[in-house]
């Protein structure tokens, strides 16, 4: 994967990963088939769609538990878990 489409990959990662996020939606957002940029975002990231952007909706959810008073299951729910049980 190219340099610039990475960025534009994890750019768009970064703006969306609250909502619900498909592979689908970021490849088309930079303009590749959704088999192509999962096999390229593998390669480039060393780490699959799925683990990038749950590794990113934690740390954003450890760094809230530190610094807010928000309850846990509203966390979940502000960094893109839809199941505050699954994020527990």
């Amino acid at each position: 994967m190219l340099p610039d489409t990475q960025a534009a990959a994890k750019q768009f990662i970064g703006a969306n990963y609250t909502a619900p996020l498909r592979l689908d939606q970021v490849a088309e957002s930079v303009g590749l088939s959704a088999p192509y940029f999962s096999t390229k975002f593998r390669q480039s990231t060393g780490v699959s769609f799925v683990d990038y952007v749950t590794a990113l909706r934690v740390e954003r959810a450890k760094d809230l538990l530190r610094n807010t008073n928000q309850k846990i299951h509203e966390i979940s729910l502000a960094v893109g878990f839809q199941d505050s049980r699954h994020f527990s």
